[in-house]
């Protein structure tokens, strides 16, 4: 009996020391952590495909837990705009850790930074006709396509004028229907051009612009200011 009570009371012993090892285990409260790898906000090319530079996550307790990582985005790479990419991870414990990614999605014509205001001065028939400043924004769907809000020096256009920027080349689409209230009249416009500078980027263009009255053969040379 003896015998018996001493092996009961060890495996009692040893039952509770294993209890109170077990009570005793540090609580895991820290949470993981992520670790953004590339810039953060990331510059992207309008239309280019998207490859994330990538990430890491690491816990505590648990170590490496990079793939357990949900990856949840905005990011569409069709339309410039600020877009979120947003990285949420969860240990075994059930402690979560997040982090975020800015991503600009910009077109060409804004990484070469050859929009905003442009100073510009047109001739005809060799002669001064006008000087006048000119905006020009960069579509927010088309690589290289650029917007002007005072073409020709008319403001109020029911339609913006367009031109296509391709290396150093620049053509102006035939455009028609413009619209000025300020002239009571409508306008086609067409042309093209080239770069003349990069430092300050410059280009000369010549056009047509037609009316009732007939065409006029117009050169302007727009100089980023």
């Amino acid at each position: 009996m003896k015998k018996q009570f001493k092996a009961q009371m060890k495996k009692l012993i040893l039952l509770a020391c294993v209890v109170v090892l077990t009570s005793c285990k540090k609580e895991d409260i820290t949470p993981p952590f992520i670790k953004l790898l590339g810039d953060n906000p990331l510059t992207h090319k309008l239309k280019d495909s998207f490859q994330d530079p990538g990430y890491t996550a690491h816990d505590q307790e648990d170590g490496d837990i990079t793939s357990k990582v949900v990856v949840n985005s905005t990011l569409n790479t069709q339309e410039t705009g600020s877009y979120t990419i947003q990285y949420l991870v969860t240990d075994a414990s059930g402690r979560s850790a997040s982090a975020s990614r800015t991503v600009l999605v910009k077109n060409q014509l804004e990484l070469d930074q050859q929009t905003g205001n442009y100073a510009v001065v047109d001739s005809m028939n060799g002669a001064f006709r006008s000087s006048y400043s000119d905006l020009g924004n960069a579509s927010t769907t088309e690589n290289g396509k650029i917007i002007f809000d005072n073409f020709g020096g008319y403001t109020g256009g029911s339609v913006k004028v367009y031109a296509i920027i391709s290396g150093s080349n620049i053509d102006i689409p035939t455009q028609s229907g413009i619209f000025y209230p300020a002239t009571n009249t409508y306008r086609t416009f067409s042309g093209s051009g080239q770069i003349i500078s990069g430092n300050p980027f410059a280009f000369v263009l010549t056009y047509n612009e037609q009316n009732a009255s007939g065409t006029s053969i117009i050169k302007a040379t727009y100089t980023l200011q």
